[in-house]
């Protein structure tokens, strides 16, 4: 058994199992280094509560599950896997003796929801509690009400920099005990002024300042993933030569062996370039020494893929808290952080909980599989009922849930340790009868991007590829047929860490697939065609994802929700018009992430990393559920007329498009007058008789009240205009049209004859001359003739019926007006006599009267 050594949390070991003793649940806050991990759990396992029952300590990574197991197991002087053991994904050291076990948090939440059997709990310890990954908070929620049903069950929360009162408070206002630590004094020295350059250069200036100081402890060194740890790695390589110091990287992506021995102990001093994983729960031995970068990539929502992506942030305060607190377990220690105090004063106390910036669609799944409603639930920080309903919505069309109930489909999804989407993508790949390609195809998606940034484009053209995944497919087979060798996968450009990664999530799919006995449809397959099979599995997953080119050949591309994106330039989807988007990114980027005074013009849109193709006949076929007929009226102005355009339509994306004339409706006509209005000019400008007919009728409908005629004497020629679009879907259906007989047509024929009686087009003067008659809006009506054919008459001509006396235009021989009045008896009084005297002068050959009311003696020549 090793030596028993004094940790600052021993202090609340004895007050923890006393408070268990009466409540049922305790909150623990414990400084980094305080020694919670290790101490609580065994201290539980030596108690009553481990007597009879398991005791359970998640941890938010694999590595601290298995390293904190493998301590608990040094100290007891016991084997890894007899008393105390860990289960992680792919992995576990458990047996039949096992009573203290670290796991992470989703085999807890498995365990949770019934679906790994086993010797009932006793206490269970959630850790680094602070890091609040939704799964987290879904296991707190499940436990919160197992506390109310099991007497007997306990519940232990533990962090560093936890908000205790508000834990507190959610669990029924249970106990809280603090330790505060023995940390050795730490000096933190923040960036003095800004820097421009590279972050792994500022990384590199920093950590050889350290190494360079006096004193023999080594560097622990925060990065935000493995790109960087890989660019600073190459310039430290050959300062840590000349200094006999290793350079050793701790990133997530390195097998678990690999990680533990970068935190081991070891003889030579160290320089450790690692990401967040390093920040809690996980003790890089003989630390004396931090450089925070002050980035991390954290998780958030991807509304691409059916998993999170991670994004380069700026760690909140309570994290650099606890990476600076990495410097000063074992002495004094020195941060250097890179950033300014200032900024490091204006970041936000701790990070957004998960639950309030992920998707929830796979949370809602697994509460739903524990006949739980989501809107239900007392959530420790409760998302917003938009995001619940998105979620809830994606769910409904994957038809995983309905009507807020889990589908036997949703209830198959649920056995799959994948999320909502590409369950259902393995689901349906199964019904179509390539269920051992579509969960290589899962097994892919899930994980990261098997391809290095160095992968040849002409490897990838030599395997013949059209869609993406295939082709990511057709890689990994490659690499298996050279059974996983390092030169193939070299040779292939492939991640070793993440071919392993998808071979054992490969094989968990299969074998979970395998377990649910639930054969596939012999009617679902898709008999000789596995390209179609997979476009169209994927398209069960990604229904929301269709894509067209918006021009043949482009990459542009209008996505199903109306979004525009970019087509990759490493996608192998070449040739087809209709695809699907099947993993993209938003590449906007937040300049908070580049270092001060850095230089780079924001990346806006979306771009898609990998596409599958799509043909409509495919959809027509197999999908026609999620196609919808759309018809559309418009102005085709080339062709001058109202078209009709009939499209198939999934979400955005037009699948088939028509177009013939519209026939005449009043959406048609709205858009004629619209069009006819811009052309009114031409489309009239042969009907100079439409006017004055337009005249009479308001004329006489302001005369003869009740004539009927008032309903179109204000119809105008845009009333007019407006009647005719009824009837027509083109200009060229306007001008042929005659507009006077359109207008006289609007008349009943009592009205017809109304209106050639009272205001007639002609009349006839006194000597049998038929004269027109002038009608002109707001105009008195007027005529003109020879002021010869008004003699003998002793009053003018008048219209409706005696009402409106014509205005006349009485001319000389020469046709020039010698007067205009409406008044024919007095002009005979007062202006005949010397208007004769001077047309007599003038016109001598013609006979002018001494009264013009009697008729002349002879004919004027």
């Amino acid at each position: 058994m090793a030596p028993h050594r004094v940790l600052p949390i021993d202090e609340l070991l004895e007050p923890l199992l006393r408070a268990l003793e009466s409540q049922r649940a305790v909150v623990v806050e414990a400084p980094p280094g305080a020694g919670k991990t290790p101490r609580v759990p065994r201290a539980l396992l030596e108690s009553r509560f481990g007597a009879a029952r398991d005791v359970w300590v998640t941890e938010p990574r694999r590595l601290a599950a298995r390293l904190a197991a493998g301590y608990v197991a040094s100290e007891l002087g016991t084997e890894l896997g007899g008393r105390v053991g860990y289960s992680v994904r792919f992995e576990e050291r458990v047996s039949a003796a096992t009573r203290l076990r670290f796991v992470t948090e989703g085999i807890l939440l498995r365990r949770l929801l019934g679906k790994d059997a086993g010797r009932p709990l006793g206490v269970v310890v959630l850790d680094e509690f602070h890091e609040r990954h939704v799964t987290t908070d879904l296991n707190l929620m499940l436990l919160k009400q197992r506390l109310e049903r099991d007497p007997e069950l306990r519940l232990v929360v533990m962090s560093a920099t936890l908000d205790a009162r508000a834990v507190a408070a959610y669990l029924g206002d249970c106990p809280r005990l603090r330790c505060e630590g023995r940390l050795h004094p730490l000096t933190i020295q923040h960036e003095a002024a800004p820097d421009d350059r590279a972050l792994h250069l500022r990384v590199t200036s920093a950590v050889k300042q350290l190494v360079r100081e006096p004193g023999q402890g080594d560097v622990l060194v925060f990065l935000p993933g493995a790109f960087e740890i890989g660019q600073t790695e190459a310039s430290l390589a050959s300062f840590a030569a000349e200094h006999d110091t290793s350079l050793l990287p701790l990133h997530g992506e390195m097998p678990l062996d690999a990680q533990a021995k970068a935190i081991a102990p070891s003889r030579r001093r160290k320089i450790v370039l690692a990401t967040n994983v390093a920040e809690s729960s996980v003790t890089v031995e003989g630390v004396t020494a931090v450089v925070d970068s002050g980035l991390a990539r954290i998780a958030e929502h991807s509304p691409w893929t059916g998993r999170q992506s991670l994004e380069v942030r700026p760690i909140a305060r309570a994290s650099a808290i606890q990476r600076a607190g990495r410097a000063g377990r074992t002495q004094a220690g020195r941060v250097l952080r890179l950033y300014s105090e200032a900024n490091f004063l204006a970041r936000p106390e701790q990070e957004k909980p998960e639950v309030q910036r992920l998707d929830l669609a796979e949370p809602l799944l697994t509460l739903y599989g524990a006949g739980l409603q989501p809107h239900q639930q007392s959530w420790l920080d409760a998302p917003s009922e938009a995001v619940i309903e998105s979620a809830e919505l994606l769910l409904e069309r994957l038809g995983l849930v309905s009507e807020r109930a889990l589908t036997s489909l949703g209830r198959r999804a649920l056995s799959l340790p994948l999320s909502p989407r590409l369950a259902r993508v393995v689901l349906e790949g199964q019904r179509l009868g390539i269920g051992d390609e579509i969960c290589l195809a899962a097994a892919l998606l899930a994980e990261r991007d098997i391809r290095t940034q160095a992968s040849a484009r002409s490897d990838l053209a030599m395997l013949g590829c059209d869609c993406d995944v295939d082709q990511l497919i057709q890689l990994y087979r490659l690499a298996a047929d050279e059974r996983f060798g390092a030169n193939a996968l070299r040779r292939l450009g492939l991640h070793p860490g993440r071919v392993a990664s998808v071979r054992q999530s490969y094989q968990q799919i299969a074998r979970e697939l395998r377990a649910s006995r639930v054969e596939a449809p012999s009617d679902g397959r898709v008999e000789g065609d596995e390209r179609r099979a997979l476009s169209l599995a994927l398209l069960a997953g990604f229904p929301d994802r269709v894509a067209r080119r918006r021009q043949a050949g482009g990459r542009e591309l209008i996505l199903a929700s109306g979004h525009v994106a970019q087509l990759g330039e490493e996608s192998v989807v070449q040739s087809a018009n209709l695809l699907i988007a099947v993993e993209a990114e938003d590449r906007l980027h937040v300049a908070a992430a580049l270092p001060r005074g850095a230089k780079q013009a924001p990346r806006h849109g979306i771009r898609v990393r990998l596409a599958a193709p799509l043909t409509a006949e495919w959809l027509l076929d197999h999908a026609a559920q999620g196609i919808t007929a759309k018809e559309e009226l418009r102005w085709d102005a080339g062709k001058e007329r109202v078209s009709v355009t009939s499209q198939l339509c999934w979400g955005a994306v037009v699948l088939e498009q028509s177009e013939r004339a519209a026939v005449p409706s009043e959406a048609s006509a709205a858009l004629l007058e619209r069009a006819a209005l811009a052309n009114q000019a031409n489309l009239f400008a042969k009907n100079d008789d439409l006017e004055p007919l337009m005249a009479r009728c308001a004329l006489l409908a302001g005369q003869l009240v009740g004539s009927g005629l008032e309903r179109i004497a204000g119809l105008g020629t845009r009333g007019l205009l407006e009647q005719a679009c009824r009837h027509a879907t083109s200009l060229a259906e306007l001008r042929a049209l005659n507009w006077r007989e359109s207008f006289l047509a609007l008349l009943t024929p009592s009205e017809r004859a109304l209106l050639d009686r009272e205001a007639p087009e002609w009349v006839q003067l006194g000597r049998g001359r038929r004269v027109r008659v002038s009608y002109a809006a707001g105009q008195a009506p007027w005529i003109a003739s020879r002021l010869q054919d008004f003699f003998g008459m002793e009053r003018g001509p008048t219209v409706c019926s005696g009402r409106v006396a014509l205005t006349l235009h009485l001319l000389a021989p020469n046709q020039r007006a010698v007067q205009v009045t409406s008044d024919l008896g007095g002009f005979w009084e007062r202006h005949y006599p010397a208007v004769r005297k001077e047309l007599r002068r003038r016109y001598p050959r013609h006979a002018w009267p001494e009264d013009g009311r009697s008729p002349p003696e002879r004919q004027p020549a």
